[in-house]
């Protein structure tokens, strides 16, 4: 049992590590969505992975809210992230 969860940790750790590794790569000012990031990366191994993406500190240092958007994948509301000019540095 304890394999198995490992193996599943493993599978969420990579896929959380290429999503804030494309975020990276784009320049400052930038705006981007959920969908934009569907189209790189693909799907997750589950839906709800997206959201604790957004809202992990990696991410947050990184982006920042700009708007809202209907998908083109689901017709849902969706937040438009604009890419920080500077990254916050802690204090």
């Amino acid at each position: 049992m304890a394999r198995v969860l490992a193996l599943e940790t493993v599978q969420t750790l990579t896929a959380k590590h290429r999503f804030l590794y494309h975020v990276q790569q784009l320049p400052p000012g930038t705006e981007f969505t959920s969908d934009d990031l569907h189209e790189v990366i693909g799907e997750t191994s589950t839906p709800q992975e997206w959201g604790t993406y957004f809202k992990s500190p990696e991410f947050r240092a990184l982006a920042e809210p700009a708007g809202a958007a209907v998908s083109q994948r689901n017709g849902n509301l969706i937040r438009i992230w604009r890419i920080k000019d500077t990254l916050e540095v802690a204090a």
